[in-house]
């Protein structure tokens, strides 16, 4: 037990000396910022940052999100940010690339069936709610990143038609932007036959299993900035990168480039607020390039369990007030 617990000292502890000691205590329980922050401490702060958003994005009516909704959300975009700095961190120093895609995939599966089903048994109570699910994006950006490295590879070995199936792994995933098109055009339809929950139900599931890169959370203009900080491996150079997007976010909403963002696919990021992002580049510079405690299964829990919790207060709050 030596080893884990201090050894028993024969000596009397003064009473004056007892404070120092707890303070002592005190300060080797919290991170120390010099020493920078690891892996899993950056991901909890990114989950903070998104509760945050999501107080204001999914209890918008609740009075107090209400009145600091924009305050919620400018300081909600450091957190995608965040996670996908982490991502192609871990994507770096996984032993096993390919087992890392698939596990994204069906996490992102799993967050749009619970979805689906939530809306399926509870919509009718509480609240439909048809959010986003931005671990399709991570997944995108995943496999983009294995999809590209083996293309290089393949290319160093003078395996040309191997090359050439990898690097056809992106242009194949943008064909899915068409069924899914299809299928929102086709909505109307839907719920004239079937009605408003059977639109939802179909959206739902079809979008658990597909969803294409064009039009994932934060859209391609995310996938694209992943894959460029996943293979400029200097931290310095990711962050950069990340500025030189956060900067031109400012830029194309303070000027309006687009006069109407949503009529072009993925413009719609460029929008207030999400140029706040910038303000996760200080933290992605304290990373100290250690992976800290594991955890892969809380943060894919709590994405969207938390989300419907908060929807469900709001629900229940409308229909008292």
């Amino acid at each position: 037990m030596s080893g884990i617990l201090p050894q028993a000292r024969t000596s009397v502890v003064e009473p004056d000396s007892a404070p120092q000691l707890r303070f002592s205590a005190t300060r080797d329980l919290i991170p120390k910022i010099g020493g920078g922050l690891d892996s899993y401490q950056i991901k909890v702060i990114a989950l903070v940052f998104m509760t945050l958003d999501h107080l204001a994005a999914c209890g918008f009516k609740i009075p107090i999100f209400a009145t600091y909704y924009w305050e919620l959300r400018r300081v909600g975009r450091i957190a995608a940010p965040l996670f996908l700095f982490i991502l192609t961190e871990s994507m770096r120093f996984t032993q096993d690339k390919k087992r890392f895609v698939i596990r994204l995939y069906f996490a992102s599966v799993a967050v749009g069936l619970f979805t689906a089903f939530t809306n399926l048994i509870f919509g009718g109570i509480f609240v439909v709610l048809s959010p986003g699910n931005i671990i399709f994006t991570f997944f995108y950006v995943a496999l983009y990143i294995y999809a590209i490295e083996r293309g290089i590879t393949a290319y160093r070995n003078r395996k040309l038609f191997v090359m050439g199936c990898w690097f056809a792994v992106i242009p194949i995933t943008l064909l899915t932007y068409f069924p899914q098109e299809w299928m929102y055009e086709n909505a109307g339809r839907v719920v004239s036959t079937y009605g408003l929950s059977a639109k939802f139900l179909i959206q739902d599931i079809t979008t658990s299993f597909i969803q294409s890169p064009l039009t994932v959370e934060y859209y391609y203009v995310f996938v694209i900035l992943g894959v460029v900080m996943y293979f400029l491996r200097n931290k310095t150079a990711k962050v950069a990168a990340f500025t030189i997007t956060s900067a031109a976010f400012y830029l194309v909403a303070r000027y309006r480039v687009f006069i109407y963002p949503s009529a072009y696919i993925g413009m719609g990021i460029f929008q207030y607020p999400q140029y706040w992002m910038i303000l996760a580049a200080p933290i992605m510079l304290l990373y100290n390039g250690k992976p800290g405690k594991p955890s892969k299964l809380f943060f894919y829990i709590y994405y969207p369990v938390h989300r419907y919790i908060i929807a469900v207060a709001n629900s229940i709050y409308l229909t008292m007030a």
